[in-house]
């Protein structure tokens, strides 16, 4: 099947600035990966910058921000999905799944706390996101229990899986780590059937590091390491679409 849009979004584990222009009905969109008469493609350094690449997608939007969360990613997705020219019948939407354990914290752009991780900007959304650590995140993250963090993240969860098959939009989710224990979740393995893993790997943080692909933050996967989960995405979408 040809994509004509593709739209990302999750944490550091997808980010690779915005990628292009989301579709709107007076523009098809661009995506910043592919040759153009008139600009060079740029470099990937994100497995969705090098599917969109491959998939040859005229838009590609990708709102990943580093260090953010699952409801982050939830909001950014659904959010997009229904500002933007998307239509289940040319749009294919992927997403790493982060820890549970994130906080995220919104607020208008005017914000002296406003976030250094996010790459899309007022054109974009009428909202960013608080800064990690800033004294608000640290006001509003006190007044919840670790319980509570992880229970606001699989309700996010919950609710992107449900907006995305509801409107039968075709989707892909990659894990960023099995030490998150995402996998275990008895609601990821409802759609596991979406979810990209690598060998004998479900985790992007696992696999890369069984094959010394993790930069000098021993956290971070390589461009290498992108560059082969986009290998496992793009053969897992083809099989999909048979």
């Amino acid at each position: 099947m040809q994509f004509q849009n593709l739209l990302a979004s999750g944490c550091s584990f997808t980010q690779d600035a915005i990628g292009g222009i989301p579709p709107t009905s007076k523009t098809p969109g661009g995506c910043s990966f592919i040759d153009d008469p008139e600009y060079p493609a740029a470099p990937c350094r994100s497995w969705a910058s090098f599917l969109s690449r491959w998939l040859n997608v005229t838009s590609f939007a990708n709102f990943a921000g580093g260090g953010h969360g699952i409801v982050y990613t939830k909001k950014t997705i659904i959010d997009a999905l229904e500002k933007y020219n998307y239509h289940p019948n040319n749009t294919l939407v992927i997403f790493n799944i982060t820890s549970p354990g994130r906080f995220d914290l919104f607020c208008d752009w005017d914000s002296e706390y406003k976030s250094s991780m996010v790459y899309w900007d007022q054109t974009h959304f009428d909202y960013t996101v608080i800064e990690k650590y800033s004294p608000p995140w640290k006001d509003e993250f006190s007044k919840l229990s670790v319980d509570e963090i992880n229970q606001r993240s699989i309700d996010a969860l919950s609710e992107l899986f449900t907006y995305l098959k509801t409107n039968n939009y075709q989707f892909v989710f990659t894990v960023m780590a099995e030490f998150t224990n995402i996998p275990n979740l008895p609601l990821v393995h409802k759609y596991s059937d979406h979810m990209v893993t690598f060998g004998s790997y479900q985790g992007m943080y696992e696999y890369a590091k069984a094959n010394n692909l993790l930069l000098s933050d021993d956290l971070h996967p390589t461009t290498e390491a992108h560059k082969q989960f986009a290998k496992f995405a793009y053969d897992f979408i083809q099989k999909k679409a048979r």
